[in-house]
């Protein structure tokens, strides 16, 4: 790969196979560890980089690799070499994929009753899943799979399930809202019965809002609740009676964690009616099978 080849982008593919070689995905690691985390790409000369990964190879063999990199992934500066944007994000999807020992983390009490049963909620990590679900009634309220750069390779770190907890949240808001929080790229939603699904005690559930990205593949099975939650007459209703459901942890409110609060008034097409309750006043939501809200009415 030539220089004049700068700005040309380089697919997934290609991106991967540039650092299948042990010297190249040395250089996108030393690269993006020299940054440490602040400021612009950090710049290192050739003498650099070479001393810092790859001492043992010789010059013009560690020239051929670095030459191999240059355009798509790195690019030449003043003063040396430093990672491009694509370079950048490439050093961080290895950084969070990089396997420690795969220990496992928990069960452990996220602080929250179960909705159905009252057993305290528990949630476990073990081996890139992370899962949340009540031991008493076996309801599961979320299970996903994480990166496993997220957990430490010892017990160095005492808030691991909270931490991962809150990412799992923030990713299903991305969800709810319609954006893969993974790459970025829409969503397609698909309206899915209970028992269609891998879950368990369908019988406690009336439907599942299932959205998936065409693009990187990602996925997540929400309630309709949950999509409710995010809109802003739901919002302002309880916002008016001191409950803020956007700051409010997921886990803690019943219509959208569970269907507790959803019926399914017909499947074909979908439509479903919540009724939500707050300071002592309740208001009646209808959605479509496009998850549009047809309807409200507040007692």
């Amino acid at each position: 790969m030539s220089e004049r080849d700068d700005r040309r982008g380089a697919s997934p593919v290609e991106s991967f196979g540039l650092i299948a070689h042990d010297v190249r995905a040395e250089i996108v690691r030393t690269l993006g560890d020299a940054r440490e985390g602040r400021g612009p790409p950090a710049v290192l000369s050739f003498a650099q980089l070479r001393s810092r990964c790859a001492a043992d190879v010789g010059s013009s063999k560690f020239n051929y690799h670095l030459q191999e990199l240059l355009g798509s992934i790195i690019e030449r500066r003043d003063g040396g070499y430093s990672l491009r944007h694509p370079g950048t994000l490439l050093y961080r999807t290895i950084r969070a994929r990089e396997y420690g020992d795969h220990r496992p983390v928990g069960p452990e009490g996220i602080g929250v009753d179960c909705h159905h049963c009252g057993t305290a909620v528990e949630a476990t990590y073990i081996g890139s899943k992370y899962t949340v679900e009540c031991p008493g009634c076996d309801t599961i309220y979320d299970m996903t799979l994480v990166a496993p750069g997220a957990v430490k390779d010892d017990d160095s770190d005492p808030n691991t399930i909270e931490r991962l907890d809150e990412w799992v949240r923030h990713a299903r808001r991305g969800f709810a809202r319609g954006v893969c929080p993974t790459c970025a790229n829409g969503l397609t939603t698909q309206l899915i019965k209970p028992e269609n699904t891998f879950f368990p005690r369908p019988d406690l559930r009336s439907g599942f809002v299932h959205r998936s990205c065409d693009h990187c593949t990602d996925m997540r099975y929400l309630t309709v609740g949950e999509i409710l939650r995010l809109r802003p007459i739901i919002a302002e209703f309880f916002a008016r009676r001191n409950r803020p459901v956007w700051t409010t942890p997921l886990w803690d409110l019943a219509f959208a964690a569970t269907d507790l609060s959803t019926t399914v008034c017909a499947r074909n097409p979908w439509t479903f009616k919540l009724v939500l309750t707050a300071g002592g006043d309740t208001i009646k939501v209808r959605l479509d099978d496009s998850l549009t809200v047809t309807n409200t009415d507040t007692e």
